[in-house]
């Protein structure tokens, strides 16, 4: 790999529209797990903003309504299956999109399992413990499978000395909460993995953060975090904003840090969480 190049020229004092610096017109972009919650919302916000859009989704293309979404903003779209808790399925998943769709500008790794476990049984958590099974399929989906995608697609960012990385994090990572073991430990991870993608890979021209939203109110958070629950009722209690966040306001922040105007944003997690407090 060739060395990196000199840093570019600081830019004039007058910036360009706030629209040309954050569209995505020509870029391609990679979204995991993009056809429902907060993958279907970064996958339409992409494509809004001008980026052509690649899926892959356990589930491929379902009934989801995102083909036909991302189509009606003039912009190509192409999706292909894959579990990626199977390394090498996620591989060959992101090896196709290569091949039938192009280099990746923008990965967003945004597919991601959950399992409400305790470390033990106790009396306030009687459920199944977590086990070693469990521990490693998380680790699969939620750590493993961002590395596997980002390392396949950072060479050709590398040589185009640009792109985007943006792995959809959580809170869980950062506050620890019950029955989230082995899903805030994978999103630690994901964290610091983030953070070395950044030092390793912005010398070449390469953003990579993190966006760490609280309970989203999709499929997945209302499994986590059921309506009327009294768990549910004190998560919110804690949150000063007094509601669960919405997939389009994580997208927001994704089609931002995809965009020219967060070029000096490398190795962040963001919070999106409403003013969420841990105590």
């Amino acid at each position: 790999m060739a060395s990196p190049p000199p840093p570019p020229p600081v830019p004039a004092d007058v910036d360009p529209s706030a629209a040309s610096r954050l569209a995505l017109r020509g870029r391609r972009a990679l979204v995991t797990g993009g056809h429902r919650g907060i993958g279907r919302a970064v996958a339409l916000g992409l494509a809004a903003a001008g980026a052509h859009v690649a899926v892959i989704d356990r589930g491929g293309s379902r009934a989801s309504d995102v083909p036909s979404r991302v189509r009606g903003y003039g912009v190509e779209y192409y999706a292909t299956a894959a579990d990626l808790a199977d390394g090498d399925a996620a591989l060959a998943a992101v090896g196709r999109v290569q091949t039938e769709f192009g280099a990746i500008d923008i990965l967003v790794n945004n597919a991601g399992i959950t399992e409400l476990q305790p470390l033990v049984r106790t009396p306030a958590h009687p459920r199944p413990p977590v086990t070693a099974a469990d521990w490693d399929a998380q680790f699969a989906v939620n750590v493993r499978a961002p590395m596997l995608l980002a390392t396949a697609v950072a060479p050709a960012m590398m040589a185009a000395r640009r792109g985007k990385v943006i792995n959809v994090s959580s809170q869980a990572g950062t506050a620890a909460l019950p029955l989230h073991g082995a899903y805030g430990a994978s999103k630690a991870a994901l964290d610091h993995l983030t953070r070395t993608m950044a030092a390793e890979w912005g010398p070449y021209g390469i953003q990579a953060n993190a966006v760490a939203p609280t309970v989203i109110a999709s499929d997945m958070g209302d499994a986590a975090w059921p309506p009327g629950d009294p768990r549910t009722v004190a998560m919110l209690a804690r949150i000063p904003a007094g509601r669960f966040g919405q997939a389009w306001e994580v997208a927001d922040l994704v089609v931002f840090l995809a965009g020219g105007g967060s070029d000096l944003i490398s190795g962040q997690v963001l919070g999106v969480d409403g003013g969420y407090t841990a105590a």
